[in-house]
């Protein structure tokens, strides 16, 4: 969510929100008590400075989430922190003071825990940065953690750790990191596609794939990559009707995709259906797609095949 509040509400619940909600209103209270008691001019002006500068923060995080940047969440904590210090020098001691200080000393144990909180976070985004600057997968893998402590970056950390491992050829570890993305959005598109790959290249039974790639058809029906990826699917369980259907739905989505064409003309071929077969392996060639070289690679029986002997002049 592109707001600190609605995900401060989905990622720590009811309890938490009204949590951050105690600690917005009572260092509001703080700071207008420090303002109206401070000694001096220099004094009130520096509180009412770092009180806009929390204030800003609040109100940026209407429109932002901005625990996902360090720097900024630091400042409102460090800004809270320092208007508890200086509204100390203000406070009367008498004994209703004293109770109200020690109360305000848990709230500062609290922004104590949201300071190390923010460095953890740095920590963890400073990581992730690092894995996305290299384009080894292997080497991103290692700045990637299997199980991030901090839930404001995990979906992003899990999915691109199992991006990584998928090109490093690691299936396994690719799907599992994408089902534990998947279990914090169960409806990422690109997620359920590479669980579904990952699944059918380890060699997984087709049950689970094709059910991430139906549910992905279901959240995005205008997403071509999920049908060509079931059309595939289909043609290794030995269905080539449907997965001949499948590539047409891939291609009515996204005209331009080679590899929609080339498989749905190859199937067509092998139904006898030989001009509508060529057509689109001419097709998938014009989008520059080397079929020639596919077709030796993936089948060596139809290179010989002389109905194709113009892909191979």
């Amino acid at each position: 969510a592109h707001s600190i509040w609605v995900s401060a509400a989905a990622e720590t619940g009811v309890a938490g929100f009204l949590a951050f909600l105690l600690v917005v209103y009572v260092a509001a209270r703080l700071w207008r008590y420090a303002v109206a008691k401070a000694p001096d001019a220099e004094s009130a002006a520096l509180l009412a400075g770092l009180g806009g500068g929390a204030a800003a923060y609040l109100v940026a995080g209407l429109f932002n989430t901005l625990t996902m940047h360090a720097s900024h969440t630091l400042l409102f904590w460090a800004f809270l922190g320092m208007i508890e210090r200086l509204g100390i020098e203000s406070r009367q001691r008498s004994g209703r003071a004293e109770a109200a200080s020690a109360f305000m000393g848990a709230v500062a144990v609290a922004f104590g825990f949201g300071a190390i909180w923010t460095v953890g976070l740095a920590g963890e985004a400073r990581a992730f940065a690092r894995a996305m600057a290299t384009p080894d997968p292997a080497e991103r893998l290692l700045f990637l953690p299997d199980k991030p402590r901090l839930p404001a970056g995990s979906f992003r950390a899990l999915y691109e750790r199992s991006r990584a491992a998928a090109a490093r050829g690691d299936l396994l570890v690719a799907a599992e990191s994408g089902r534990q993305a998947l279990a914090l959005r169960p409806h990422h598109v690109e997620a359920l596609n590479g669980v579904a790959v990952a699944l059918v290249r380890a060699g997984v039974l087709p049950e689970e794939p094709e059910r991430h790639l139906r549910h992905a058809i279901e959240v995005a029906p205008y997403y071509y990559k999920s049908y060509y990826h079931l059309g595939l699917l289909e043609g290794k369980r030995d269905r080539p009707a449907e997965a001949r259907a499948l590539f047409g739905e891939s291609l009515a989505r996204n005209p331009g995709h080679a590899r929609s064409c080339y498989y749905r003309g190859v199937i067509q071929l092998q139904e006898g259906k030989d001009e509508p077969g060529r057509v689109d392996l001419r097709r998938a060639r014009g989008l520059g797609m080397d079929v020639a070289r596919e077709l030796r690679e993936e089948y060596p029986a139809l290179a010989a095949d002389p109905r194709l002997e113009e892909f191979f002049r």
